[in-house]
């Protein structure tokens, strides 16, 4: 690495973050999502776990990746958003993630305790049934799959692409090639699930931006996507009652 010129290493950099905002949802889109809907029509029982398996040796490839190159790169790694917030924005990121944290723990309460609400969500998984955990070792991988993503897909989006495009592109610009990407990511999801995906993307890169740290959208990001998987573990496997198939109202009703 040191060996390089820092015009070859700002290649290096800015391919990586091809690599990550354009060829990896193209690569999940059109391959990844495709294979695995084949393997889970031929051996069901171990697909998912596979799947999770291979996502989380990806993002931390990619991750590994993107480290290597910041800390190679001018500043030996300084800017990248590594360090915990100070001062006010502290208190700051604590009452941004509260609420959101909050309305997850009612939501895992509801699918609990209520069999309205997990009709209700049984009726709106379709889309992404597939990829949801069905057992225990499932459920496993899933947790650790989403603090992988917590942690990798932070870096890789909100640290390491803006930190190499924010330079060419501005700050604001860097952010919103993130967001559309990150939503992109998630279209196995549908339409309505890369719309939610890059929501969410603009609240992590909000925190980001404001906290000046990645480690608040970590933990935020890591939280809601074990929380969600709970939820949906919760309702998949409890079973519906008789006469279960028509259609359901909304919890919130």
């Amino acid at each position: 690495m040191q060996a390089l010129s820092g015009s070859q290493m700002g290649d290096l950099q800015f391919l990586l973050a091809a690599l990550i905002a354009l060829l990896w949802p193209i690569y999940d889109h059109f391959i990844d999502w495709p294979r695995f809907r084949r393997e889970l029509r031929e051996n069901p029982h171990s697909a998912r776990f596979r799947e999770y398996r291979w996502t989380i040796l990806l993002q931390w490839v990619l991750a590994a990746g993107g480290a290597l190159l910041w800390l190679a790169g001018p500043g030996g790694g300084a800017g990248l958003g590594l360090d915990f917030p100070t001062g006010w924005r502290v208190w700051a990121s604590a009452a941004f993630l509260a609420p959101l944290l909050i309305v997850q723990g009612i939501n895992l309460v509801r699918a609990f305790r209520s069999e309205r609400t997990r009709a209700y969500l049984r009726a709106h998984l379709q889309h992404v049934e597939a990829i949801l955990p069905r057992t225990t070792r499932e459920m496993i991988m899933f947790l650790t799959l989403s603090l992988t993503a917590g942690i990798c897909e932070e870096f890789l989006f909100r640290g390491y692409v803006l930190w190499v495009l924010a330079p060419l592109l501005s700050q604001w610009g860097a952010a919103m090639i993130s967001v559309i990407s990150f939503g992109l990511l998630h279209a196995y999801q549908g339409r309505k699930g890369a719309i939610q995906a890059a929501i969410l993307a603009a609240l992590f890169t909000a925190l980001v931006l404001m906290a000046r740290s990645l480690v608040p959208a970590m933990v935020l990001h890591a939280l809601i996507d074990m929380s969600s998987g709970l939820i949906t573990w919760i309702v998949l496997t409890t079973p519906a009652p008789p006469g279960a198939g028509e259609p359901a109202a909304s919890p919130a009703a």
